[in-house]
């Protein structure tokens, strides 16, 4: 291919810079110092369940991101929905100088957190459709893989060094320092996505209808595959939002250990993501699905036995969920009618991620209902405890369900529904949010 004129490389060059800084966004604003704010304000069992199933039930907007953005244009689109989304955090920053009631703060951080998440998946829709004209398709592979370590590289750094600074203190001013930096690398995020050029715009696409978004819905393999991803999300949800509360709170493992953990889990999943693909085009979608999804059973029940000294079966489990949801994730995706090409994968996609998300943020929800009744009555370790293996089983059952998925799609060992590319797509990593 011709070599990229200057304006493309300036703007390739600028878009690695953008999403450095995106993950120092991620690192203030999300994840453990999510978790530091909740234990700040006090929320409730309740409350903290509805946080952290906040980013998933979000992905129910993943269609109406898509049609917006072509609509509107997916530059302008992921530009503006940026700009407001890594701003949507910044009144936590007056939070600890108002007077006023517990629940009226607690209804600010879910409210903030809620924007953040909802515009994330609009800015993250944008901006996937925006690189995938800029970037030419002979460099995808490269450009992305140089781009997705660079963004790794400060994800790691920009939780850990969050993680260090709250475990020194965890107070009002270290807090509001985090969600100012946040703030402020938005705003430079912002000023870089504006340097970055238009791409041309494929004409040949129409704005889908209504009909031909809903019309996968209409086959029963494709209800069927969206039963499973929505039983999976169920299971996984339940305990979601109290695991890095379980390690600051319970298990006093501090907020640095935790963003080890975390970035652990990110680091072995990328490096595993085109291991498993090969495995996945060589033996068929069965074997991979009920190896990853039989060893993701055992995640939750790990975290029952991690007290009293036994904190190293986190690293244990860090290493499960790395490896095996790379798995889990490109087989859930190549369930049966997954695999069909075109505008109809994309909308079955769509389907999936509002399924999973959906499920996700409701039982998030049902878990902190749970957490709250049983830490009336038993403690709040005890409470956590139960939704650990409540999970645990929940996702044996989902495992099941999606095993007789594939034996219903006469998928097993069915190699050639399974097209492994090799690409390594655009990721937003945590900055979308």
């Amino acid at each position: 291919m011709a070599s990229p004129s200057p304006s493309l490389r300036r703007s390739l060059r600028v878009s690695a810079l953008e999403g450095v800084l995106a993950e120092v966004v991620g690192a203030c604003a999300t994840g453990g110092v999510l978790a530091a704010w909740a234990l700040y304000l006090g929320l409730g069992p309740l409350a903290v369940g509805l946080l952290g199933g906040l980013p998933f039930a979000a992905q129910l907007i993943h269609l109406p991101a898509a049609v917006l953005a072509y609509r509107a244009g997916s530059r302008r689109t992921a530009i503006v929905a940026v700009a407001v989304s890594r701003q949507a955090m910044l009144p936590l920053a007056v939070l600890p100088l108002v007077d006023c009631s517990r629940t009226a703060k607690e209804a600010v951080l879910l409210s903030c957190a809620g924007v953040s998440a909802v515009l994330g998946v609009v800015a993250n829709t944008g901006w996937t459709t925006w690189m995938a004209d800029l970037v030419p398709r002979p460099l995808h592979g490269r450009y992305f893989a140089r781009r997705n370590l660079l963004c790794a590289s400060s994800s790691v750094a920009g939780s850990i060094g969050a993680g260090v600074l709250l475990d020194a203190r965890t107070s009002a001013a270290v807090l509001v320092g985090l969600a100012l930096i946040a703030s402020a690398s938005g705003v430079a995020t912002t000023a870089l996505l504006c340097l970055q050029r238009e791409p041309a715009r494929n004409s040949a696409l129409d704005v889908p209808t209504l009909e031909e978004a809903m019309s996968p819905l209409r086959e029963g393999a494709v209800r069927r595959a969206l039963t499973f991803q929505a039983a999976w999300g169920a299971s996984t949800g339940l305990a979601l939002a109290f695991y890095p509360l379980y390690l600051a709170d319970s298990l006093r493992t501090g907020f640095a250990r935790m963003a080890a953990f975390g970035s652990g889990v990110v680091a072995l999943r990328a490096f595993a993501a085109p291991l498993w693909g090969k495995v996945l085009a060589r033996v068929g979608a069965r074997p991979v699905l009920t190896a990853c999804a039989m060893a993701l059973c055992l995640s939750p029940a790990l975290w029952l036995f991690a007290g009293d000294g036994a904190v190293w079966l986190l690293a244990v489990d860090a290493g499960i969920c790395g490896v095996r949801t790379a798995g889990y994730g490109l087989t859930a995706a190549t369930l049966p009618t997954a695999a069909r090409g075109g505008r109809k994968r994309a909308y079955f996609l769509a389907a999936f991620a509002s399924a999973g998300g959906l499920a996700t943020g409701l039982a998030a929800t049902l878990g902190g209902a749970l957490a709250h009744v049983l830490s009336m009555r038993a403690g709040s370790a005890i409470a956590a405890h139960s939704l650990f293996a409540l999970a645990a089983l929940g996702r044996i059952s989902a495992a099941a369900l999606g095993l007789r998925i594939i034996d219903a799609a006469g998928a097993t060992g069915e190699r050639a529904d399974v097209r492994w590319r090799g690409g390594i797509w655009p990721s937003r990593s945590g900055s979308a949010g």
